[in-house]
């Protein structure tokens, strides 16, 4: 030991610093070979393997890794309070549905599912009387009117054109029934 309490160790070959109990046992070892992976430390005779610092700045653990209440298992699941305390995989298994499962829709079936392109249909057009209205038919919009301005109460709608709107689904054009509330 030199002055001021540090230790040194001098040789190419494995010189563990050792932590032992009083009657021999091996309580720690902890080591760097020449040339070897990192800094390694084994819990001695409680077992549980090394411990290795390494050189690549990584950390490696024969087991278990522990961050407060969370926990890093040696085959890369996670535990802790993000996955409502359990496991990672068993979150992930209850939370989403495997590919290919149960009513999963591929995007074939997706696609089919929902309108692609809107269009008007063939216009057509609606003679209005003086002092009425008129609706267009049900399904259809107004795309444009005629006034007159010759009736006997002044200017009226003399013409409203009209079309049927249009779907497209899975390739194919539907025209659209009703659209009116249907409360």
């Amino acid at each position: 030991m030199s002055q001021g309490g540090q230790i040194t160790l001098k040789g190419d070959n494995s010189k563990p610093f050792i932590l032992a109990n009083a009657d021999g046992n091996v309580r720690a070892y902890i080591w760097k070979d020449k040339g070897g992976d990192g800094i390694h430390i084994n819990n001695g005779i409680d077992g549980g393997g090394d411990y290795i610092f390494h050189k690549d700045g990584g950390f490696r653990a024969p087991s278990s890794v522990y961050a407060g209440a969370a926990r890093i298992a040696a085959d890369g699941n996670i535990y802790g309070s993000m996955w409502g305390n359990q496991w990672l995989d068993a979150y992930l298994e209850k939370t989403f549905q495997p590919k290919g499962a149960g009513q999963a829709y591929t995007k074939e079936e997706s696609d089919a599912r929902y309108v692609q392109d809107v269009k008007g249909g063939a216009v057509s057009a609606i003679y209005t009387p003086e002092n009425t209205s008129t609706d267009a038919p049900k399904g259809c919009v107004m795309v444009g009117m005629t006034l007159s301005g010759d009736g006997s109460t002044g200017t009226h709608v003399y013409q409203v054109r009209y079309c049927p709107l249009q779907i497209k689904i899975n390739g194919a054009w539907r025209t659209i029934s009703d659209i009116s509330d249907s409360k």
